[in-house]
């Protein structure tokens, strides 16, 4: 809605004028990448600046509190809502609550994002929101950490040997049936992979706004490969002179690198060029010494699904959670507890 997007200006003006707060833009952004260049997580999106760069397209921005920083952004897809990532640095988590305090939003328009069982434990024990803050997690419905995020082991995905590959290896093999040729990923191919999407969403939908839906989060992707500094790579795969498939990542993580799919896209017309394509992405990543492949979490049950069948060396529940002000926590149950005298 319109007035949601003066909010949001009206939000970037005054959020910007504290001095804790930075904006990340296009000429700070290699001060990002180092910063999570030195960084470990078990979510390895979790220190990707190309993730935050597209989760974050619409508004992106730093908190500094002494030795800690916490990335925090508008929400890409409800207008209003703020996304508050868990602190890196030092990951003070009291850092959170300062956070809370200088943002001109009020706590029920934040939601803390990709916060794993451990993160959230840390919220709790934090003495000073006790007094102020609750936080409880909540049921996901839009963002794609509604299933597990999966990570792959590239040497596994390679080899597809055991029971458990039978499938992907009979896929496979209709796949090599056809002649496959995979290339580096360049802009000049940007354009045939947009149409790729176009074809890919042409399936699922005639109606023009989802279009527009489904095709959007591959052209954001694709606009960020154009940028140098983000540090993209990918692979096409062509048949018959035209690009039916597409992989794109990023590597984070400092001591086990790990490659973020943010793009896995085929024609699934073709069977088996979806496997062929996350193997042979696998062996381009294990030449390069990159043992793990996150192909990151799911919003449906299908897509989640397919990401099991690859074996995942292991999975990760993340979580959204809402922070709450004591004081309004107290209000709703008592209206809740008149609300059960009356019915009495």
């Amino acid at each position: 809605m319109f007035s949601d997007y003066i909010a949001e200006l009206d939000f970037d003006e005054l959020i910007e004028q504290q001095s804790s707060v930075t904006r990340i833009t296009d000429k700070n952004f290699y001060k990002f990448i180092t910063a999570l260049s030195k960084e470990e997580d078990r979510d390895s999106y979790a220190v990707s600046a190309a993730y935050y760069a597209f989760t974050g397209r619409r508004g992106l921005w730093i908190y500094q509190y002494e030795g800690t920083y916490i990335p925090f952004c508008w929400h890409p897809n409800v207008a209003g809502q703020i996304l508050v990532f868990p602190p890196r640095g030092e990951k003070d988590f009291a850092a959170i609550e300062h956070l809370i305090k200088v943002l001109p939003e009020s706590a029920d328009k934040l939601l803390l994002a990709r916060f794993k069982s451990e993160d959230i434990l840390r919220l709790k024990i934090q003495k000073s929101f006790c007094q102020q803050l609750t936080f409880a997690p909540i049921e996901e419905t839009v963002l794609d950490w509604q299933y597990p995020v999966r990570i792959l082991s590239t040497e596994k995905i390679v080899k597809v040997q055991g029971h458990g590959y039978m499938q992907i290896r009979n896929h496979l093999r209709q796949a090599q049936k056809r002649s496959i040729h995979v290339n580096t990923l360049s802009i000049s191919h940007l354009p045939a992979i947009k149409e790729l999407a176009f074809r890919w969403a042409k399936i699922r939908s005639d109606d023009k706004n989802e279009l527009i839906d489904l095709t959007t989060p591959y052209t954001q992707i694709l606009h960020l490969f154009k940028q140098r500094n983000i540090n993209l790579s990918g692979l096409v795969f062509i048949i018959d002179d035209k690009i039916e498939a597409v992989t794109l990542w990023d590597v984070s993580n400092v001591h086990t690198p790990t490659a973020n799919i943010f793009m896995n896209l085929c024609n699934t017309v073709i069977k088996g060029l979806s496997e062929f394509a996350i193997k042979t992405t696998a062996e381009e990543l294990q030449s390069l010494s990159i043992p793990f492949m996150n192909l990151g979490g799911s919003e449906t049950a299908g897509l989640d699904s397919y990401k099991k069948k690859f074996i995942p060396a292991y999975s990760l529940d993340l979580y959204s959670v809402k922070p709450r002000i004591k004081v309004v926590e107290q209000i709703i149950k008592q209206v809740k507890y008149r609300k059960e005298l009356w019915a009495a």
